[in-house]
């Protein structure tokens, strides 16, 4: 249910435009440009594709919901999407989204209201039409919203009882300081109960984080900016784009932090241990390559000591969670009873041995090898790509930096020390739900 996060999402200024784009060996092309209505956006032409991916953010998400409705965004995005329209459109859209590689979604981060839309070219104005009558035109019905917030609140208690939601809760609780209440309720879906929505509440949430905010757009097509402009103004012409959205504080972690926290669970099945690190203002890259230098793999450190030296536990899972300015490198597993004493032990001397001595030669050749993997663009689906280019957007990075993957690669420099300490405490939280 919570999703791993590796985005970091900031405003910076915007880069100038040029419909010109800058060409690539592969025959792609890339670049920004201004639709009919003046709205900024990023393209990228990729000539073989038969589907348009577009994505969308809107800087709000999460952490803007108000103290004394939590969750109020999830609901809301639930709600528009859900929204009554004609049996003609429900079968068209069933039809469409038939196709796996089809997509017509909104849903909030922690710092962001996101949009994304994948589509056969025949059918992409008509879907784009679609996102823009549900995000700003449809009417709302109450009782949809009440059982979305029942469905909400179900979920969220089945997922607190469960030993890997109650591990990430206590988690959270042990590093956040009572008045970061916010980024508490975006990293771990902490509310009990799910807050009373109105439509009217809805309402005002669509005007204040979607109608209202500026958004960042890119765009993946096998045409051009004098095709795509028109689309973007299909869904964003017309609206009052112009408040800035309210400023997020800095988190605040509290000034002890446990490095041991035990739980018992009503819940059957062997301990489950789940070890985390936070970090305050860090890039999402270097965090996600330290998640697969931890616990990312076979060769990963806390695989190599609990499962291979030692047979502890059938492997450790990695992943970073990110809410605006603050993240969590955050690793679990399940262990047998009797070798849960040694498997804390084991945690910890593995993760100083990371932290004060970097990752071998071995470990740094193979991570770039996968991230090369990971960062080919033309190798890369083209939602996914829409993606990356948004978040090198909200970066403020250049359109064309989509293609350098050797930059990005070389920007990752674990082997430092000073830049694992900032991701690294001197020993991580291990969370024990017995």
């Amino acid at each position: 249910m919570i999703r791993l996060l590796l985005i970091v999402l900031l405003i910076a200024a915007a880069p100038s435009l040029s419909m010109a784009g800058s060409p690539q060996p592969d025959g792609a092309t890339v670049g920004t440009a201004k639709s009919p209505a003046g709205i900024a956006y990023r393209w990228l032409q990729r000539p073989e594709a038969t589907y348009v991916a577009l994505a969308v953010a809107w800087r709000g998400g999460v952490l803007q919901d108000p103290p004394d409705q939590p969750g109020l965004s999830q609901i809301a995005s639930a709600a528009l999407m859900a929204s009554p329209v004609d049996d003609v459109t429900v079968d068209r859209i069933q039809d469409m989204l038939g196709d796996a590689d089809a997509r017509l979604e909104l849903w909030p981060e922690a710092a962001t209201v996101n949009a994304t839309l994948v589509a056969p070219v025949a059918d992409t104005e008509w879907a784009i039409r679609v996102l823009a009558a549900r995000l700003f035109e449809s009417d709302l019905d109450q009782s949809v919203v009440d059982h979305l917030a029942r469905n909400r609140a179900a979920a969220l208690r089945e997922w607190r009882a469960s030993r890997e939601g109650a591990a990430e809760v206590a988690f959270f609780d042990a590093v956040l300081a009572d008045r970061s209440a916010s980024y508490r309720a975006a990293l771990a879906a902490s509310a009990d109960a799910h807050p009373a929505v109105t439509v009217a509440d809805i309402q005002r949430w669509r005007g204040r984080q979607l109608v209202r905010l500026k958004a960042v757009v890119t765009v993946v097509a096998p045409f051009g900016p004098d095709e795509i402009g028109p689309l973007v103004d299909i869904l964003l012409a017309g609206r009052p784009a112009g408040r800035k959205p309210r400023p997020i504080d800095l988190p605040q972690l509290r000034s002890t932090i446990p490095g041991l926290v035990t739980l018992k669970s009503a819940a059957p099945g062997n301990p489950f241990v789940l070890v985390g690190s936070p970090y305050l203002d860090q890039p999402a890259l270097q965090a996600s390559r330290l998640s697969a230098l931890v616990a990312g793999g076979e060769a990963s450190r806390l695989d190599m000591s609990l499962r291979g030296e030692a047979g502890r536990t059938y492997g450790f899972l990695s992943g970073v969670k990110v809410a605006g300015r603050m993240g969590a490198v955050i690793a679990s597993g399940h262990v047998a009873p009797e070798d849960l004493d040694d498997t804390i032990a084991r945690i910890n001397a593995a993760w100083t041995r990371l932290r004060e001595e970097g990752p071998t030669p071995a470990e740094i050749a193979n991570m770039k090898v996968l991230m090369a993997r990971e960062l080919n663009p033309m190798r890369t689906p083209s939602l996914r790509l829409a993606q990356r280019m948004l978040a090198h957007a909200l970066e403020g990075r250049p359109p064309d930096t989509i293609f350098d993957t050797a930059a990005e690669i070389d920007a990752v420099d674990l082997a430092d020390r000073s830049v694992r300490l900032k991701l690294m405490p001197e020993r991580p939280v291990v969370v024990v739900v017995r």
